[in-house]
């Protein structure tokens, strides 16, 4: 077949390089550079920690194991899914911070997901530059199945896949996409148009655009206005990399290592600030606030990782009820919705699922694990939500 992948992000990108090694004639199409958007600014942490429903955490779970396949098959020199857990603690001191992380590890246990509590002694075994405010007890939980990516590599990596397979890279920008039971019809802003065998359109943020100028219903939560949801304050530090070796998250900071010595931060509880009119300007008052919470936190719990050297107002690819979308949106099975905002944990996945929609029957499994994702939900009132972005969603 011949098939246009368009966007070349973590979601498109690994499906045009697996489409590619299975046979297909692929051209993968985007306005910019491969990995240059939304991709290029994610926390890309790993993990199934406390997603619902049961069915969106299988998902999640199978995204994990995805990686390690996809790793595995493409023998990098220097890997890029780095599965070496993370640890999970709550400021708070007034027992809340306790009973949360008790409900989570009662709920992942529940559900088979591994998890075990560390005592403040277990934190300085497991991690032992990390300094948690706390008596003897029960202090933090661990996650030994989760970990995170190297985007940057991971995609590079990728990417060489895809072009030895003979795959294409076109940098353009898509306006409309028409089926037939003969095929698909891709338009470009320039004029031209193109004939497919199908089309996958995984342009994150921009996939909702592509599809209603295209007549079709893919419903997403509108990222030109930041918010909370649709966005997340990322800062980068230029040292503290040998201080954590794993993904650290709390409800006042987000840690995890980067390949090139630093460490990527994110503030959860500066979040809202995202809404703020300066919010993208690096000179602005805001981020002059969530750099001092992000630096004030780094010095207490990791002494000596250095200071956030910059910080970037990172987009999120939100679908309106907070869940991946993944299938046909014309009735004749050739254009493939394909967006998530957890685009770093279920990339892989994805790619293994697109394969099988596009006819690769070794991966029926992992197209069988989208099907309460179509997005048709949205038309036929199968949304897991009423349609409204709820508390929890949009996170990593």
């Amino acid at each position: 077949m011949h098939i246009a992948v368009v966007g070349a992000g973590l979601i498109g990108l690994p499906a045009a390089s697996l489409l590619a090694r299975t046979g297909h004639s692929v051209s993968l199409v985007d306005r910019g550079e491969p990995g240059s958007g939304t991709s290029s600014t994610s926390f890309a942490w790993t993990n199934s920690n406390n997603k619902d429903p049961d069915v969106y955490h299988r998902l999640n779970v199978a995204g994990s194991e995805a990686h390690a396949r996809l790793q595995d098959a493409l023998a990098p020199a220097e890997p890029w899914y780095i599965h070496t857990g993370s640890v999970m603690w709550h400021a708070g001191t007034d027992g809340a911070a306790d009973r949360a992380l008790a409900e989570r590890a009662a709920l992942m246990t529940e559900r088979g997901y591994p998890v075990h509590l560390l005592t403040a002694e277990a934190v300085r075994t497991e991690a032992p530059h990390l300094r948690l405010p706390a008596g003897p007890e029960t202090v933090a939980l661990a996650f030994p199945s989760e970990g995170h990516l190297h985007v940057r590599e991971y995609l590079a990596a990728v990417r060489d896949r895809f072009e030895t397979d003979g795959g294409t890279v076109r940098t353009a920008e898509a306006a409309t996409v028409g089926s037939s039971a003969d095929g698909v019809h891709l338009a470009f802003r320039d004029g031209t148009v193109e004939a497919f065998d199908a089309v996958v359109v995984a342009s994150g943020k921009h996939s909702g655009d592509l599809a209603v100028a295209s007549g079709f219903d893919l419903p997403m939560v509108r990222a030109s206005v930041p918010s909370p949801w649709t966005h997340s304050f990322l800062g980068y530090t230029g040292s503290g990399a040998d201080l954590l070796d794993r993904v650290f998250v709390s409800d006042v900071l987000n840690l995890r290592p980067t390949s090139i010595g630093g460490l990527i931060v994110q503030a959860p509880v500066m979040e809202h600030l995202c809404a703020n009119r300066d919010a993208a300007d690096p000179a602005g008052r805001t981020h002059a606030e969530v750099r001092g919470h992000m630096d004030a936190w780094l010095d207490r719990l990791l002494p000596g990782a250095g200071h956030v050297e910059r910080l970037v107002l990172a987009e999120r690819s939100l679908p309106a009820d907070g869940r991946p979308v993944l299938g046909p949106l014309d009735p004749h099975g050739r254009v493939l919705a394909a967006v998530t905002h957890s685009g770093a944990t279920l990339s892989a996945l994805f790619a293994e699922a697109i394969a099988g929609f596009l006819g690769a029957e070794e991966f029926a499994d992992a197209r069988e694990l989208f099907a309460p994702f179509d997005p048709h939900r949205f038309a036929e009132g199968r949304a897991f939500t009423d349609g409204v972005v709820q508390e929890g969603l949009g996170k990593q």
